[in-house]
């Protein structure tokens, strides 16, 4: 457990916001008596959510309002902060409730509405570009110019596809054409491209990774753990899956092996975003 003055530390957040984040409601610590306020690890992922919402311009009584709205549109799901993934589109602020991306201030679900759509026009409108119609890596680039920008995901599925039809054994256009529908919230779809990607390199590290993402979140841990395990060995220098499989063995009550992987974790990456936390849940092993 966490005091304020702990989660500043750890976070790099003034205690001052952190105090008040609590005052307004926003993120309160799990443990509230008369003498102490006490934040749990689950909290100081809803402090880290926050701050990164409030670095990209969102105030923090949106934010509440924005949880307000989603208690209000979905009841029966979980809308505290560490089990959403928000990311704003510089003017809405875009939620995943239960792989559905909706627009929290007023519940509707955006994107995949209009996919099918989207998707029949552009196929009309990119057959021939710069003359490379038939190029597939000229259409995996398309699509690598294109997956970060989520209103321009059409475009970029298209091109993914394209590149795949022209040439299906390029591995990374599986995986790029999983990310997307990862990003929106069809997991079974995602993880069908994974596996068609280690169908083609059974030794593509980040394949390996993002399926072990998908296979976690489904709760199939010991898939998640090998797929894991099996991205790091490809890759010695892949901090991520360290990470992760740091935080199952945590949760799984294996102290030694998470401690490992903690430190294993800071070795490979010991100034990224999440050293700090890497260090806090290290030395909170160091007393078990």
């Amino acid at each position: 457990m966490y005091s304020a003055r702990e989660a500043s530390k750890i976070l790099n957040v003034p205690e001052s916001k952190i105090r008040y984040w609590d005052r307004i409601g926003l993120v309160k610590p799990s443990v509230r008596t008369a003498r102490r306020r006490l934040y749990n690890f689950q909290d100081l992922v809803c402090l880290r959510t926050t701050k990164t919402l409030v670095e990209n311009g969102y105030a923090p009584r949106r934010i509440k309002t924005c949880l307000r709205n989603l208690q209000s549109f979905f009841p029966d799901s979980d809308h505290r902060l560490h089990a959403l993934k928000i990311f704003g589109d510089g003017d809405k602020l875009i939620v995943d409730v239960e792989g559905r991306l909706v627009d929290s201030g007023t519940g509707q679900q955006i994107l995949q509405f209009n996919l099918n759509t989207a998707m029949r026009d552009l196929r009309k409108k990119i057959r021939d570009i710069a003359g490379r119609a038939e190029d597939a890596q000229f259409w995996f680039e398309q699509g690598a110019s294109l997956d970060n920008d989520p209103e321009r995901y059409p475009e970029a599925i298209h091109a993914y596809e394209t590149s795949i039809r022209l040439d299906s054994s390029l591995p990374h256009a599986y995986v790029n054409l999983g990310n997307l529908y990862y990003n929106m919230g069809e997991r079974r779809r995602a993880e069908q491209l994974y596996r068609q990607a280690l169908q083609r390199d059974e030794d593509h590290p980040q394949a390996h990774y993002n399926l072990g993402n998908v296979l976690e979140e489904a709760g199939k841990l010991q898939e998640a753990i090998y797929h894991w395990k099996r991205a790091f060995q490809l890759d010695s220098h892949f901090a991520d899956p360290v990470f992760n499989l740091a935080l199952v063995y945590q949760r799984l009550k294996m102290c030694k092996k998470a401690k490992a992987h903690w430190q294993r974790y800071l070795q490979l990456d010991p100034s990224g975003p999440w050293a700090d936390m890497a260090r806090s849940q290290l030395k909170s092993l160091d007393w078990t």
